[in-house]
């Protein structure tokens, strides 16, 4: 996933307005932390914005004379000519750039290797050998390949269709009156704006809002079997073939869901229709419903809007260390509960995901961080899993803050064995447990505060547990 990191905006950066921007139909990236949104090839066509409307028109020719290439393949033969040209057309080097995807608190891709690709053309071999002929098989491989998901697909998009991407940020670049810098890629030279946020010498790539979802359409399972379920006839023949999927998925098996779509051309054929029949509908940057935008905004101006009296003017031990976080914690209970940033948590009357909050927590405390000087360390990898945030001041002074939803199904767990883990690992006697409340809490708070005191009675310490109301309120005048 990508790593929570302070975002550094490009419209912060290159001294641009975002309002202009937005009325562009541009994405506004973090240039040093990667949004989970992904190129969605679907969108190409229907795209605003002629670069990318001739970037679907490469896209299609590529994958159509590929399909044609695999097709001659005999028999699946890895050594015949055609089965070698098509791995080597379908291996792509890494992309840096987009500012999209997992990556790991930078700005990075991730290419296709000789062995994935390998095994890609293989199972495309396996799909044409069924009948069927619609390119749009490449795009639907991240359900069936163990280790494939959207980022490959995303970035796979952006290597074929690079030279368009490149002529699109150019253009907004010269809008701008913003200065480019010569980049070279696969013998060709493009005019692109650098990133200032890398040591190395990187290009930013600039995308249409338009192209862009949180998942590629032929890789989002809940949209396909959701249109597959209101389209009767799409139903029909879905369920009748495909339905054995359904259990494939419950369990995210892949190597069974691959088993019944190569069953049979024409169950391959339901799922393409099915795709065929779902609303091609870019992300929602208004709503925001996984919460990628706009804790970027917050990290720029909750220490400003809601201020703290510093409590200590040095920290310099674990007390101290644990005093601030303290009051960082009520704060973030202050802000959601009284002063509505419980709002943040919600999206379309329904609750964000779990790394949303965090996230969110992470704009909070980041920005009294800075005004205590007080380090905060994301997602760091303890040997025993990643704690969700470390605060320190030097070597000695580290409190370890774990954060869940309610309705988290490890939330005991993640008490009783997660943090206290986690505080081994880091050297120290502090955390917090913190529960954000978004569904009934029922029995699990009084296990939860029996937890801790089984731990005080034992051991005569026990982390701290805050639970924090993130409810829906009505407002004052609906009340």
């Amino acid at each position: 996933m990508a790593k929570i990191t302070t975002p550094i905006q490009f419209t912060d950066e290159f001294g641009v307005d975002e309002r202009v921007l937005a009325q562009l139909g541009v994405f506004n990236p973090s240039l040093n932390v990667d949004a989970l949104l992904f190129i969605d090839p679907l969108l190409l066509a229907t795209s605003a914005h002629e670069e990318m409307r001739e970037a679907d028109a490469a896209l299609k020719e590529f994958l159509g004379d590929l399909a044609k290439l695999i097709k001659a393949i005999p028999e699946l033969d890895r050594k015949h000519v055609a089965f070698r040209t098509a791995v080597r057309r379908f291996t792509f080097p890494e992309v840096r750039g987009t500012c999209l995807g997992y990556g790991a608190g930078s700005i990075g891709g991730s290419g296709v290797g000789a062995d994935m690709a390998e095994r890609l053309v293989a199972t495309a071999k396996q799909i044409t050998d069924l009948g069927v002929t619609d390119s749009k098989l490449f795009l639907m491989l991240p359900l069936i390949e163990e280790g494939v998901g959207p980022d490959l697909i995303s970035d796979m998009v952006t290597n074929l269709v690079f030279p368009e991407i490149a002529k699109f940020t150019k253009r907004i670049a010269d809008h701008f009156a913003l200065e480019t810098q010569e980049f070279k890629r696969n013998g060709q030279t493009y005019d692109l704006l650098p990133n200032p946020t890398q040591s190395a010498k990187t290009p930013l790539l600039l995308l249409p809002r338009d192209v862009l979802r949180a998942l590629p359409l032929a890789t989002d399972w809940n949209s396909i079997s959701q249109v597959a379920q209101e389209n009767q006839a799409i139903r029909n023949s879905f369920n009748a073939m495909v339905g054995d999927i359904w259990k494939a998925k419950s369990h995210d098996d892949k190597s069974h869901m691959r088993e019944v779509l190569l069953s049979s051309g024409d169950v391959f054929r339901a799922l393409l229709a099915a795709i065929d029949g779902t609303p091609r509908e870019p992300y929602d940057f208004s709503n925001d419903p996984e919460g990628e935008l706009r804790w970027r905004a917050l990290c720029r101006v909750i220490a400003g809007r809601d201020p703290l009296e510093r409590p200590l003017s040095t920290i310099s031990s674990a007390d101290d260390a644990l005093t601030v976080v303290r009051l960082i914690v009520k704060q973030f209970r202050h802000l959601i509960e009284e002063r509505g940033l419980w709002r943040e948590l919600w999206a379309d009357h329904k609750p964000r995901r779990e790394k949303s909050l965090q996230r969110l927590f992470f704009a909070v405390a980041d920005s009294y961080c800075q005004a205590f000087d007080l380090d905060i360390s994301p997602e760091v990898d303890t040997g025993t899993g990643e704690i969700d945030f470390k605060f320190s001041a030097g070597y000695n002074a580290r409190v370890v803050v774990e954060i869940k939803l309610s309705d988290n199904k490890n939330l005991l767990n993640g008490y009783s064995k997660q943090l206290a883990q986690y505080k081994t690992s880091e050297k120290t006697y502090f955390g917090f447990y913190l529960v954000v409340v978004i569904a009934d809490l029922g029995y699990k708070e009084e296990q939860l505060l029996k937890l801790r005191s089984t731990a005080l009675s034992g051991l005569g310490r026990a982390s701290d547990i805050e639970i924090i109301d993130g409810m829906a309120k009505q407002s004052a005048s609906n009340q």
